[in-house]
């Protein structure tokens, strides 16, 4: 669900201009000259991309107040100990879209709105993106999203397509050329059975058909999970044959482990976007707060911790949430903070990046979401 910023005026940008630069109370961290690989693991075994659809500064601080009160973030995300925060400019400096901004994420270059990780100037030959990386280094491949499989954010780092609009592409390319050993989502619709069947994946319906997969002591060729035929739903109109964005991700970590060489794990909450974009504050909350359970759960759920690098960002903000605080004291008002949506659409509004696990020192120097490429291929270039 992407939409596009377009303001009829100068005072309709210079407003935006203000609100990207000066509405936030959040600092970014110097810039290292050089930062260096340090401690017992120099390379990671295991990568978890933990990618929140839209989740700006200002969604982190609600979502927290909303469950823990105070003006300071308590969410899990917080405590990781590597802190900062990153751009989002698509190609030219304009406002991303979840394409966009994925696939800079994906091969550390930057694109046009609508792009995923497509060189349409270069010599024919596609970047290599941190999925295909992983896979020539052996390791096996996880994407979970309660988005569509076929959204923005997995695909970005999955396929070399001109329009993310090519739905039948990228399931193929799925199904038949990247062949990730373990897939979970929404949008069962644009999946052809005769091609499941084609590909020899298992194929999950429902939270009660995980049980087939328990006791799994190997990585099984593709795992296709297909939940809701379109979207997996908000948390809060859910039932309970929907597996939670926590049940998928574990269920994921846990198959991926048994490869000796490592694994990607790519985890989207996808529907927190959606709920910016709809101005829904209550959705909202609950996307944000599944999201961080989701962090919380897989980094205590792993027995390889000492082996894994965790990232957690976002591609953008959406709706220009802002936030203000009231005097209780003074006022009356019995509720702490008050909210303002300025759009329903992206913005430019930096976002946090936090990270912790060998090499997750290199990101303080993070700033700009290609860095998220250029940082894990420099773990792995140094010896």
């Amino acid at each position: 669900m992407e939409f596009f910023i377009r303001l009829g005026s100068f005072s309709c940008y210079f407003f935006l201009f203000l609100f990207q630069t000066s509405c936030f109370l959040f600092v970014k961290a110097p810039l290292p000259n050089e930062t260096k690989l340090s401690g017992e693991h120099r390379h990671p075994k295991n990568i978890v991309l933990f990618i929140g659809d839209g989740m700006g500064k200002n969604q982190l601080r609600v979502a927290s107040e909303s469950r823990f009160g105070g003006e300071e973030p308590q969410l899990f995300m917080f405590s990781l100990p590597v802190f900062t925060e990153i751009t989002t400019e698509a190609l030219g400096g304009v406002v991303t879209d979840s394409a966009a901004s994925a696939s800079a994420m994906a091969t550390g270059r930057k694109y046009a709105p609508g792009q995923l990780s497509f060189d349409a100037d270069g010599d024919g030959k596609q970047p290599e993106t941190l999925a295909e990386f992983f896979k020539n280094q052996g390791k096996s491949l996880g994407f979970i999203t309660t988005d569509q499989l076929i959204g923005a954010t997995p695909s970005a780092f999955a396929v070399h397509l001109p329009d993310r609009a090519l739905a039948k592409d990228i399931v193929k390319n799925y199904l038949f050329s990247l062949k990730p050993q373990i897939m979970m989502g929404g949008n069962a619709k644009e999946f052809d059975e005769g091609l499941i069947r084609q590909s020899g994946a298992i194929v999950l319906r429902d939270k009660a058909s995980f049980k087939a997969l328990e006791g799994q002591k190997s990585t099984p060729p593709m795992i296709l999970g297909l939940f809701g035929f379109d979207r997996i739903p908000y948390v809060r109109n859910r039932d309970d044959s929907i597996p939670s964005l926590p049940e998928m991700a574990r269920l994921a970590q846990n198959i991926l482990a048994h490869d000796p060489d490592g694994y990607f794990l790519l985890v989207e909450g996808g529907r927190i976007d959606y709920a910016a974009h709809e101005n829904n504050i209550d959705y909202l909350i609950d996307e944000v707060l599944e999201f961080d359970d989701t962090i919380k759960s897989v980094i205590r759920n792993d027995k390889q911790k000492n082996e894994t690098l965790y990232i957690v960002t976002a591609d953008h903000e959406t709706g220009g949430l802002t936030i203000t605080h009231n005097d209780a004291k003074n006022s009356g008002n019995l509720k702490p903070f008050n909210i303002q949506w300025h759009f329903h659409e992206h913005t430019k509004e930096p976002v946090f990046l936090f990270a912790e696990g060998p090499g997750s020192e290199l990101f303080k120097k993070a700033r700009d979401n290609t860095d998220v490429y250029k940082i894990i291929r420099q773990i792995f270039s140094q010896k």
